[in-house]
């Protein structure tokens, strides 16, 4: 049996200093036992000694292999068992120094009987993992309404950028949005261009912030819904609890209509974060829509058009989807109250 110091620890706790000691006092030599430093160029982060700082002693299995190259366990089990029976059998002591615990298991113990590496089968599992499909883009959560799987690495890849994109690149596409607000806007459509960036105090929340991400939200008014007690505004015009409007995005950001929306005014029916200030209005929608909202239990909004090319074929792709039982339940209970088309 060899006599085999071992020095094994993490990166920068002293393993070099204390290896050269024992090496120099016994007359050895160190091996290396760490899977980094067998790399030629991996010299930043794995504190290999400095050729001028080994004090003469020499060193073993220290850039025997260029980053590109195969090399297991097993083969660093195989080559530091030649390398400690050749400085033996030269009268001289080695000193195993690293920080890779399996590489020592290997050669103390030797590695399972298991099967060699299968480039074939491995070559199948790649070809299977880049067929996973995948979702391409995100909606926040408690919003119903269209998303987008893809059915391969291929179409993952081409779908993320066209949603990236937004339709700036001049390919067709559309994201629509249907959005229950409290109130009612004062004008048919609007554009709001504010950019957004993570809230500064509550990490959880999106805000309006100056030199954050560019976000582009357009809205139409498509409904308005009247007071349960259809109190009169000036000029005639219905006092609105609510409208519902239809919102197109230019960008993707999180919480990009939620919190555009709430910027101007008309938070999201159900919003428990953006729209908190608004719950005492409530009292004001019909009986009946009070409990529908209540039932709810989330952000009024649904994801209900989507419009992009395929991803292969590049033939134009539209897609809609109708409102969901719970939304369409809140929709029919304001829609009771609705304002007649003239005051829109």
């Amino acid at each position: 049996m060899i006599p085999l110091p071992v020095v094994l620890g993490p990166t920068g706790s002293g393993k070099s200093d204390l290896s050269l000691f024992i090496a120099r006092a016994l007359g050895g030599e160190i091996v290396n036992c760490d899977s980094l430093q067998v790399y030629r160029g991996f010299d930043i982060g794995t504190a290999k000694v400095p050729a001028a700082e080994r004090q003469g002693v020499p060193h073993h299995l220290i850039d025997i292999v260029d980053p590109t190259d195969l090399f297991t366990a097993g083969d660093y089990a195989r080559v530091a068992e030649a390398a400690i029976r050749e400085i033996s059998a030269r009268g001289r002591t080695v000193v195993l120094v690293g920080g890779t615990g399996f590489y020592l298991r290997g050669l103390l113990e030797g590695l399972s009987p298991g099967p060699a590496r299968d480039e074939i089968l491995r070559g199948r599992l790649l070809k299977k993992e880049q067929m996973r499909p995948g979702i391409v883009h995100r909606l926040d959560r408690a919003t119903s309404g269209l998303m987008v799987v893809a059915k391969n690495d291929r179409a993952h890849r081409r779908l993320a950028a066209q949603f990236a994109a937004h339709g700036r690149d001049g390919r067709p596409f559309e994201r629509g949005y249907l959005a229950f607000v409290w109130d009612a806007p004062d004008r048919p459509r609007g554009t709001v261009d504010r950019p957004i960036d993570r809230h500064k105090s509550v990490r959880t929340r999106m805000a309006i912030q100056e030199g954050g991400r560019e976000a582009v939200t357009h809205w139409q008014l498509i409904e308005r819904f009247r007071t349960s007690k259809g109190t009169q505004k000036a000029k005639g015009k219905a006092d609105s609890a609510a409208s519902l409007l239809a919102c197109t995005l230019e960008t993707g950001r999180t919480h990009q209509i939620r919190v555009h929306l709430a910027s101007i005014g008309h938070p999201l029916l159900g919003d428990g974060v953006y729209g908190t200030g608004f719950r005492s209005k409530a009292a004001l929608l019909p009986q009946a829509a009070q409990v529908a909202l209540k039932d709810l239990g989330r952000q009024a909004l649904h994801a209900h058009m989507l419009a992009f090319e395929h991803p292969v074929t590049g033939k134009l792709m539209r897609f809609r989807s109708e409102l969901p039982p719970d939304l369409a339940r809140l929709h029919g209970k304001l829609a009771a109250s609705r304002a007649d088309s003239s005051e829109k």
